[in-house]
């Protein structure tokens, strides 16, 4: 969402800062943003770049916030080593908010075209991968929103791999 509705890089950064957050920055131009705080202040920097973007875009875009050491631990379990497609074409983490069980889906879950299929839960998180099939592919978000009764935000497993990898 960075670029649209007046919702720019540094707006995002300015709301993180004015938030509480200590030296965000931005790296990847879909909105992730890594930043400093302590565990108790990461809930209420988050609620309060939620309203930051309301007030900017005039709807409420929820803000999902993983430590950098739960990516890396993500990272070092290799969660797409093995799916349900082998033509793979697309794998995506798909974050949702605290308080969601996703372990009432009994995974794994086809999506009706056959183009994605989430095959495994976290607490925090779901996978899935997608392929094409008559030509065509399908992002995981919707789907996954469907499935989970949530909102979700949905990430290109290379994003987390890039962040991951990223230098401090």
């Amino acid at each position: 969402m960075i670029g649209r509705e007046g919702l720019h890089l540094q707006v995002l950064l300015d709301l993180f800062e004015a938030a509480g957050a200590g030296a965000p920055r931005s790296y990847i131009s879909t909105g992730n943003v890594s930043f400093s705080a302590a565990d108790p202040a990461v809930h209420e920097i988050a609620a309060d770049v939620e309203n930051g973007i309301e007030s900017v875009i005039g709807r409420r875009e929820p803000v999902y916030v993983r430590t950098i050491k739960s990516l890396v631990e993500m990272d070092e379990r290799d969660p797409f080593a093995s799916t349900p497609f082998p033509d793979a074409i697309e794998r995506t983490v798909s974050f949702m908010p605290e308080g969601i069980d996703p372990f009432g889906l009994e995974l794994p879950v086809e999506s009706p075209s056959g183009r994605l299929c989430i095959f495994a839960a976290t607490h925090g998180e779901v996978l899935s991968v997608g392929r094409r099939v008559g030509g065509r592919s399908q992002g995981a978000g919707g789907f996954v929103e469907r499935a989970l009764e949530c909102r979700v935000t949905s990430r290109a497993w290379s994003t987390v791999v890039r962040i991951v990898d990223m230098p401090e």
